[in-house]
Parts: C-alpha cells; structure tokens; sequence
C-alpha cells in the first residue's frame, strides 16, 4: 500500500488533482480556518492548522485502504520556515511522520512552478523571497534535518502550460514502480597526517569505467540517513554509523532515466581506522585521493562538488 502526502505553494491546482483521485484514494482534503466562522490573529491561525494538521495525520495513519492526504504538519513548518521562524520547538511534530515513514511506504509529493507562472493575485500576497524559502523547506532543510525525502513535480511545463492530473498520477506511478525517490551520494574519507583523504572507486566496464563517489538510489520506505547507510553496505561491505555521516546543503535535481525528477543529496562518511573495504562487482578499483586529484579524478560535476562541499563540512568540524 502507497500512501501520499500532497504539498506544495497556493494556486498550483492541488484541489483540482485531489478531487480527479477521489475513486482511487481515501482522501483527507486540506483544512480552512475561516470555516471556523471568527476572527484569528496570525499566532491563532497557526496554531489552529498545526492542531487540525496534526490530527488529521492520526486518522490519516490509521486508514486502511490507500489514502492521500492534501497538507500535512510540514506546510505549517514550511510556512514559518519562510518567515524565518525559528521552528526547532516544532520539530517534535515531524517524529510521528518519521516513525511511519521507516515502516510504511509513504510519498511525498510536492507540486511547484516558478514564481514567475503564479498568479498575480498570489505573487502579491507572497514575496518570491517567501516563495523560495518556502521550497527550500522541503528540498534541503526536511531532508538533511529529519531524512525526510519529497518527489517534486512541476505544474507548467516548458511553454507555460499546466499539465493534467493525470501527468502528475503518471508520475507518482512511476516513482512507486521504480521504488526511487531520490539519490543519496556518500563522499568517504579518512584522515591521514592530519588531512582528509577521499575515497573514489571506479566503475566496472559494463558502466561505464568511470570514477565516482559511492552513488545510489533511495527507496520510498525509510529516512534518508539510513538508505545512505545502507548504501556503505551494499558497495563497500561496511556497515556505517549514523555518527560518521555528515549532512551537507549541497543538493541537485535532474531528470532521471526512470522519467521523473530525482534530488541527489551528498554527505560525507568519515571512515574508521578499522573499516575494511570489500568492493561490490559494481566497482572495479578504488583510490584514496588527496582533495584535487579526486576532485579531478571523479568524471561528474555533481560529484566534484560534492567533495568540496564535504571539505568545506570537514574544515568547520576541525575549526568547532
């Protein structure tokens, strides 16, 4: 059973794709506080969709047949995210979504455009500096901070034009058929006189021959944290500590071969005196490489950057 949780900014056609799904799912539609019939001061409004949001993902857990579910406690951490709110005393509100996620198949699906393609009426309840903030939410600070991975799907293409609710249903088919929601990149290090060196391994001949950090796809079911771990034991035979990987900002989409857009999150994994590598058959060869030449060695930019970036996490750990 795949269950779906359905975000994303204001005037994208959420209600329209909901009301299209209603044969197929359960569905718990998005809550409105002016059906309360009084007025609320902002601190009450946001107070009252975190407790109705909150709820609402109780019932939505203990639905029997596949369900989805149009907002979720992450809009409201979103919207005060974009405001610049400091959200941690809200972080406890992610757990419940957390546990269920490490047990269940559970997607989340985040419709989004560009700012330019809003309506007029929207742009101007909201900055684009509100706007960007708002998606940086769920596409850097949810991963990194909580594990938690959301598939994006833009609403216009590339002539402005919406697309169907069945583009979108097409889409969360083939991310439940291929059983991949993002891609996690583990950039391995040790420390040797005092500097880092990086791990690079080359792929075998039927892929390519080309030199990569530990690269792999992660599955609908579980956190991110521990699909990157995972990744450590199917390509180094290592079995990685949740303490030794590091979270970095660096995050990238494209669109991959299975035909949606996939994020590729980097972290780095600082590698123990006592940890033996065993290659997988994916690689042929492996190096540990001083920061230039791995940089130079690896074939993509995504994976060069990467290796910067977990540089740049290295030195502010030395520096703390």
């Amino acid at each position: 059973m795949n269950n779906i949780i359905l975000e994303g900014f204001w005037g994208l056609g959420k209600s329209t794709f909901i009301s299209d799904l209603k044969s197929q799912y359960r569905v718990f539609e998005e809550p409105h506080h002016q059906q309360e019939g009084s007025e609320l001061s902002v601190d009450e409004i946001n107070q009252w969709y975190i407790q109705k949001l909150v709820q609402r993902f109780e019932d939505f857990i203990l639905e029997k047949q596949e369900s989805l579910l149009e907002r979720s406690i992450l809009s409201s951490l979103a919207y005060q995210y974009a405001e610049g709110k400091n959200i941690e005393e809200l972080s406890g509100y992610i757990k419940p979504l957390q546990e269920y996620k490490q047990t269940q198949n559970l997607l989340i699906i985040v419709l989004y455009t560009d700012y330019t393609q809003l309506s007029p009426e929207i742009q101007s309840q909201y900055t684009q500096e509100f706007f960007d903030k708002y998606y940086e939410f769920y596409r850097v600070y949810l991963p990194i901070h909580f594990g938690l991975v959301a598939n994006f799907i833009k609403v216009h293409d590339e002539n402005g034009t919406h697309i169907t609710s069945q583009y979108i249903q097409d889409q969360i088919n083939a991310i439940i058929e291929h059983d991949r929601v993002c891609q996690a990149n583990v950039v391995c290090y040790r420390i040797q006189n005092n500097e880092p060196e990086f791990l690079v391994l080359k792929r075998n001949p039927e892929k390519g021959s080309f030199w990569q950090s530990i690269t792999g796809g992660v599955h609908i079911q579980g956190l991110l944290f521990g699909n990157a771990l995972r990744e450590l034991q199917e390509e180094l035979f290592i079995t990685g500590k949740e303490n030794n990987l590091t979270g970095t900002d660096y995050v990238f989409w494209y669109i991959g071969k299975e035909g949606y857009e996939l994020s590729e999150y980097v972290f780095g994994y600082k590698l123990e005196d006592t940890d033996e590598i065993t290659l997988s058959d994916e690689h042929t060869e492996y190096a540990f490489l001083p920061l230039d030449e791995a940089i130079e060695r690896v074939k993509y930019d995504g994976n060069k950057e990467g290796i910067r970036r977990v540089y740049k996490v290295i030195l502010q750990l030395k520096n703390s």
